[in-house]
């Protein structure tokens, strides 16, 4: 943004002489962004979305030279994706096809007509074999696996429907890349055919359809009508007679997606999902991470995730041994803003036994300190009689006090479990199991690092929001369980409104075959007019998002934009006419991506 400050200063005189203009181009421009969605076209535009939503998963072997093809379904905006289990299954210890669990995504190209476009890695971070179904975390940009990825990644998650309201003869779509396609983005259409009820439990887990599938369309996407998720076509049964497809239920799908708990990280820096190991593989992470190692080990890597940092800042971490400062280090941090990284701890002889922590320090600033135990456990690690009292849980905790608390939550990304303790000691073995609907969600064992007697807490978190049923919680020391915890969240009536990309192109007004490259568009944050960002000398933090056109004349905004909200637009280039708009609207109905055209006159 700062290399346009200049030439809008010398503008901002020009802009305000020009009212009766610019009334002229918003009616423009709100002509332009209404032509961009036909009228009386939903079903194309659900199959369009649909296919931006699929995306085809390429996974290597070691050597990254035996591969495996196969779809999946984009579920979020951060890169979650939704792909079967043997589309990423191998032979490696893990389970995978490689070691490290490393997928490459390709995406569909803008137009839907060529080949899938290389753009991104992913990790396995989920797997399910009894139920053949897989997530995958898109991690980095594929021309640079250790950049950090953009705030947008430019995807488009699928609208999320009910397998259950399908009957027999209703409209059921695929979509996916399978080979005989040659890696295109590919759409078959069909009906359901019947319903598996392979366990006979009165469950069914698999959809019936007589819509083409082929290799290739394994973990992609199944729709209803309306274009919304309702299943992931898997694979073929037939013999002689015929064949028919087989569509995992997508209602069983989205209760394992949501099964899922990724950590959550808050604004600012921060350091989260701290594992200790005696060695870390060749991207860096953890191997065999642990709790507790045997006496005589000669390494110890903290390895560690992080967010929100600035290349120069002073980082420093201090190593302790049982309470004492053992060795310290610092430096000035160049590994970007976030991503993951690692200390370590050597000695040749053997590191000592006892309870060994690191304290990893940023600009000043304590962000992590825990450790682990080395040999076996003395006197000084030894529990007395370790006291958890009852849980409370709540919506937050702020100075050690419970905010909001009660037993029934709705619509929540986080609940907090606050508790009393009483007998610990620093250097003992101790986990938070969270169970939903009576099955693990999420475990996280640990060494406990905060004394004797106080109050702590923890929490459990889901970038979809918490989703609805009865919850407990268990807390245990040295593998006996010390105490326990329910609450229940409920389904909220409110409907959710999801932002959307937008994308366009600029061309000439007088020549609209005329591409226009290098024009800035900005959007400001809602509430913000054209006025109150130029008398305010053009802050950035007035801005909410922009995006320049390439060569082709296309853009894509830097953030989604949410369809009910109104944002002014300022459209901006040095050999053209400047476009200011106030309260431009994103319709309520608008889909994803919005696309807007724009037409710029020469100065």
């Amino acid at each position: 943004m700062t290399e346009f400050s200049r030439p809008i200063r010398t503008r901002a005189a020009r802009l305000q002489r020009t009212a009766l203009r610019l009334a002229i181009l918003l009616t423009a421009l709100l002509v332009s962004a209404s032509a961009a969605q036909p009228a009386a076209a939903i079903d194309r535009d659900g199959i369009a979305n649909a296919l931006l939503a699929t995306v085809q998963i390429i996974m290597p072997d070691n050597d990254y030279e035996i591969f495996s093809l196969g779809s999946g379904t984009v579920m979020n905006d951060s890169g979650l994706i939704l792909t079967n289990y043997h589309v990423v299954e191998g032979d490696r210890p893990n389970g995978l096809r490689n070691d490290d669990g490393r997928a490459a995504i390709a995406v569909a190209p803008a137009d839907l007509r060529g080949e899938s476009v290389l753009k991104f890695f992913g990790e396995v971070v989920k797997t399910h074999p009894e139920l053949d179904l897989a997530l995958i975390q898109i991690v980095a940009p594929i021309d640079n696996p250790q950049a950090q990825l953009p705030s947008n990644l430019g995807l488009t998650p699928i609208t999320l429907g009910n397998s259950d309201d399908l009957i027999i003869s209703d409209e059921i779509n695929m979509f996916g890349y399978p080979d005989i396609g040659s890696n295109t983005p590919t759409y078959t259409k069909g009906i359901v055919a019947g319903f598996l009820d392979e366990d006979r439990n009165g469950i069914y887990e698999w959809i019936k359809t007589d819509a083409s599938l082929a290799h290739g369309n394994s973990g992609g996407l199944a729709t209803d009508a309306n274009g919304h998720f309702v299943g992931v076509p898997t694979l073929v049964a037939g013999d002689d007679a015929g064949s028919l497809g087989l569509v995992r239920s997508g209602n069983i799908a989205l209760d394992f997606v949501r099964s899922y708990f990724p950590s959550s990280g808050g604004d600012g820096p921060g350091i989260a999902n701290v594992q200790f190991a005696e060695a870390i593989n060749r991207r860096g992470k953890p191997v065999n991470p642990n709790v507790r190692f045997s006496a005589g080990i000669t390494d110890l890597y903290a390895v560690f995730d992080f967010a929100g940092f600035s290349d120069g800042a002073p980082f420093t971490y201090v190593w302790y041994r049982d309470g004492f400062e053992s060795a310290r280090d610092s430096f000035a941090w160049d590994s970007g803003a976030e991503g993951a990284s690692w200390v370590s701890l050597y000695n040749d002889d053997g590191l000592a036994d006892g309870f060994v922590e690191v304290e990893l320090i940023y600009d000043g600033q304590s962000l992590y300190r825990g450790g682990v135990v080395i040999g076996e456990v003395d006197q000084r690690v030894s529990l007395t009689q370790p006291v958890f009292g009852a849980i409370t849980f709540a919506e937050d905790v702020q100075a050690g006090q419970a905010i909001n608390a009660g037993f029934v939550f709705s619509d929540r990304n986080e609940v907090y479990a606050l508790f009393d303790y009483s007998g610990m000691t620093n250097g003992a073995e101790w986990r938070t199991r969270w169970l939903l609907n009576g099955q693990e969600v999420f475990s996280s064992p640990a060494v406990w690092d905060a004394g004797e007697s106080g109050t702590y807490y923890v929490s459990l978190a889901h970038d979809y929001g918490l989703p609805a049923g009865d919850y407990t919680l268990e807390l245990y020391v040295e593998d006996d369980l010390a105490q326990s915890g329910d609450f229940e969240i409920t389904d909220t009536d409110q409907p959710t409104v999801q932002p959307i990309n937008l994308i366009g192109v600029v061309s000439d007004e007088d020549n609209s075959r005329q591409l226009i490259s290098g024009a800035l568009i900005i959007f400001l944050q809602p509430g913000v007019t054209i006025d109150d960002w130029v008398d305010a000398d053009f802050p950035d933090d007035m801005v909410y998002a922009s995006g320049t056109s390439n060569r082709r004349g296309k853009f894509q905004l830097d953030a989604k934009v949410m369809p009910g909200e109104s944002y002014s637009v300022a459209v901006l280039h040095d050999d053209y006419r400047a476009i200011t708009v106030d309260d431009f609207l994103i319709e309520a109905d608008s889909t994803d991506p919005y696309e807007l055209e724009i037409t710029m006159r020469r100065k």
